[in-house]
């Protein structure tokens, strides 16, 4: 988990997350999603209440008309797939934008200890239970 701190006039530029793994004994843990927690609100969801102007995390295509800015709001929580996912951390213009990012991470069990989608034996449930 980390804690991002953007001041007037910091960014991060278009790039899409890449995935974060380990290994160990035989067991693949991966991220495959970031989780960003926003901590306070921008003028463009609160209004003159905040301080902070720009910030957003604009989701980008080469199409202008699919771009999409997703406005700094406290409580918001934006969570989007790493993979070829091109996004940019928008240019603050005045105050501060405070966030908290982390991975979603997932374990891939060796085929031997996957189980059925089911109950709690690993015995697939009937359409007549």
């Amino acid at each position: 988990m980390r804690f991002l701190k953007y001041e007037g006039g910091q960014f991060f530029r278009p790039h899409c997350d890449g995935p974060y793994g380990e290994g160990k004994d035989g067991r693949t843990i991966e991220s495959l999603f970031t989780a960003h927690l926003y901590l306070n609100d921008s003028k463009a969801v609160a209004g003159d209440a905040a301080e902070l102007v720009g910030g957003a995390t604009s989701f980008l295509s080469t199409d202008e008309k699919r771009k999409m800015d997703i406005d700094p709001k406290a409580g918001r929580v934006l969570i989007f797939q790493h993979r070829k996912l091109l996004h940019s951390g928008d240019d603050v213009i005045k105050g501060t934008k405070y966030t908290v990012r982390t991975d979603i991470m997932y374990e891939m069990l060796p085929e031997e200890e996957q189980k059925e989608v089911g109950n709690e034996d690993g015995e697939a449930a009937s359409a007549q239970n």
